[in-house]
């Protein structure tokens, strides 16, 4: 299925030569770890690298000779996690800022973006001119530091080239470009530039005559005009009540346009949930709508156009489904959906314990069952331009998009493409996001399947496997949504003339369901990742990849729940740091948290994202008091089977390399998730299989 290729192209681990052996670190212990690096960039700033001895570090630090070696195996481990901040830095720095890292109000055009972010880059170069110096030195004779510094340059190099791809998409930038390339020869240009001019003070100009060459550069190699802004860029309107504002107004004016009535909006509001679409409600003419729209920073009016001819042909093969009203490539910058609004409920966990749902939902699985086995009569040529690719290789490509290491993955898929079943029947219209959440529910049964956008051409069973993932039970025991049994869904699903994929298959589908939401978590904490959207929720998606990491190791027989104590329990927020006043870091923490889940919010969006970001400084305070203990021990786990690093044990697990020492491989990977999870989450380690 794959090649035997390196999975990792940058690795997450903190970079430890060989020979180390850290030890956990307390609070004091974190203290004077930092105190040594901050000596050590001051010591190596002033006699090199070459020149440096532990010595001269611990004595500019005023701590002994020894206690060097508690924290760092050498003077190269040291110059190492130097260098590797500071490439983290200029890294934030090197990459074009997205459309969302504007305040609202202000609309940047692509040219006025390269220019900040070339400013920006200039002035970091500058802090750090000294280092930069002295690391290009070592990196002439250490292969380390040569890795490591061509990782982080991937890294940015990549940000800048989604950047240029999404102007690509508005026509601001000739399709013919290259979008890697180009971004590498602009970064190699710019480096190599203040490279000179900076550290080896060759004919240094002017800084705004420096900065203005740069970027007349730049901006002239993409062909692109000082003042055009792509639509993705107008401002986000979606804000604030002015700019919900904006946006009935231009509702009201489509709807005008439809002639279908009254067009008056009102009651407009955003929606909870949805991490991929904004989802607004609001009433014209008497009848109760919805509006979905692209993030202004990722449109995609092809896929929004394919989502609203599925409505359509998905109602004429009996799935219940919102009514159609318009859609369209641009409404305030981004493509859209209106459609009609239906009654019910859509939160699983009121779906799954509200009494008003007790008599219904032992007759969900059935009925779910029933309109899958509907929705799997359309015909894959129905909706033209739906992705018909293979399941496990488009998966697989995903994964390795990211160039992160993870083993637990490395497993799934080892497992998934030697156990592939034969095709159950023929292929047809897939969901593609058939689940507990997607689905409008009342008291009399389901009302409508929502969310379409991911529906594509595939094997039927699919759906019937994705609906009985573990993440889509929200901690209840029952298979189907956390509503009903496997049994009950396949006699639905039967009854209404599907043909039931064996159990087998059905668990195959399962388990790759299982790694689909892995990776679809992954892929959208890039959105955070690559900068291109500040939500906290599409942070915190970064950090739920171990759940499903678990869910993973529980799909294939490999974990069991477990219960592990909230370390947050038992843990006191500790005394300041000195010279520092009171309360600790870790108690302003906590009362960040504490106000954030105490906070009166004006709506219930809001409200969804004060849980959230209280959730994320949770994570911070465990992350705080084990991070360093889960570092030692995961570093030695992989040591004990001859890896340096997550990526050697992938590659191992890829290559078939530790395949005589499988039970440890995987006694590694469970402990490695387990404690993500007792930082991330811990009472999600206990839930039901």
């Amino acid at each position: 299925m794959r090649s035997g290729a390196d999975p990792s192209a940058r690795d997450g681990e903190r970079p430890t030569p060989e020979g180390g052996q850290p030890t956990p670190v307390t609070e004091r212990g974190a203290q004077t770890r930092e105190r040594l690096i901050a000596a050590a960039r001051e010591v190596f700033e002033e006699r090199g690298f070459i020149d440096t001895r532990v010595a001269h570090i611990t004595r500019h630090a005023r701590v002994s000779y020894g206690s060097f070696y508690t924290y760092f195996p050498s003077k190269e481990a040291v110059f190492l996690e130097i260098a590797d901040r500071l490439f983290e830095g200029m890294t934030r720095h090197a990459v074009v800022p997205s459309p969302s890292a504007a305040p609202s109000a202000e609309v940047l055009s692509p040219a006025v973006r390269i220019r900040r972010a070339n400013g920006a880059y200039y002035q970091a170069y500058l802090r750090n001119a000294k280092m930069m110096a002295i690391i290009e030195q070592v990196a002439t004779f250490n292969e380390e530091f040569q890795e490591m510094r061509r990782k982080h340059r991937a890294v940015s190099v990549g940000r800048s080239a989604k950047a240029i791809e999404r102007w690509q998409r508005a026509g601001l930038v000739a399709a013919d470009l290259d979008p890697e390339m180009t971004a590498r020869a602009l970064a190699a240009m710019v480096d190599h530039s203040l490279y000179l001019w900076l550290v080896q003070g060759e004919d240094p100009p002017g800084t705004e005559r420096l900065l203005d060459t740069l970027d007349t550069l730049s901006i002239r190699a993409l062909g692109l005009l000082p003042d055009a802004i792509p639509p993705a860029a107008a401002p986000d309107t979606t804000a604030n009540a002015a700019s919900g504002a904006a946006l009935g107004a231009a509702l009201a004016a489509r709807l005008a346009d439809l002639a279908t009535g009254d067009a008056e909006v009102t009651g407009l509001r955003r929606l909870t949930g949805g991490a991929s679409r904004e989802t607004w409600a609001f009433d014209a003419g008497g009848r109760a709508l919805v509006l979905r729209r692209d993030p202004s920073a990722s449109p995609d009016p092809a896929t929004m156009a394919r989502e609203a001819a599925l409505l359509t042909v998905a109602a004429d093969a009996g799935v219940p489904v919102p009514g159609f009203v318009d859609h369209g490539r641009e409404l305030l910058g981004s493509p859209y959906l209106i459609m009609e609004r239906l009654d019910g409920e859509t939160i699983p966990r009121r779906l799954l314990r509200d009494g008003r749902f007790a008599n219904v939902r032992p007759r969900l699985a059935r009925e779910l069952g029933t309109i899958l086995a509907r929705l799997h009569t359309i015909p894959p040529h129905a909706v033209p331009g739906l992705p018909d690719g293979d399941p496990l290789d488009d998966i697989a490509t995903c994964y390795e998009g990211f160039a992160e290491a993870r083993p637990t993955v490395e497993l799934a898929l080892r497992w998934l493409d030697r156990r592939r079943p034969a095709a159950s029947v023929g292929r047809s219209v897939v969901h593609g996001d058939f689940r507990n959440g997607n689905l409008m529910i009342d008291p009399s049964g389901v009302r409508g399947v929502l969310d379409w956008e991911l529906a594509h051409v595939g094997d039927p069973a699919e759906d019937l496997g994705w609906m009985c993932v573990k993440a889509w039970r929200f901690g209840a025991p029952d298979p189907v949504g956390g509503f009903g049994t496997r049994a009950a869904l396949l006699e639905g699903y039967a009854a209404a003339g599907g043909t039931p994929p064996t159990p087998e298959a059905l668990h195959w589908w399962e388990v790759y369901g299982t790694l689909r939401w892995t990776i679809l978590c992954r892929y959208q904490a890039e959105r955070y990742l690559d900068g291109s959207d500040p939500s906290i929720e599409y942070a915190m998606l970064g950090r739920r990849v171990c759940e499903q990491e678990h869910d993973l190791l529980l799909a294939l027989g490999l974990t069991s729940p477990v219960t592990v104590p909230d370390p947050l329990g038992s843990s006191s927020p500790g005394t300041p740091s000195v010279p520092h006043d009171r309360p600790s870091a870790a108690a302003l923490i906590d009362a960040v948290g504490a106000f954030l889940d105490g906070a009166d919010q004006p709506d219930e969006r809001l409200r969804f994202h004060a849980r959230v970001a209280a959730s994320a400084l949770r994570i911070a305070r465990r992350e705080l008091l084990l991070g360093d203990t889960h570092w030692v021990a995961h570093r030695e786990r992989l040591h004990n089977l001859g890896c340096a690093t997550d990526a050697d044990l992938a590659l191992g697990i890829r290559t078939g390399k530790l395949d005589d020492r499988m039970d440890e491989v995987v006694a590694t990977v469970r402990a490695s998730v387990i404690d993500k999870l007792t930082v991330a989450n811990p009472r999600y380690l206990a839930f039901p299989a």
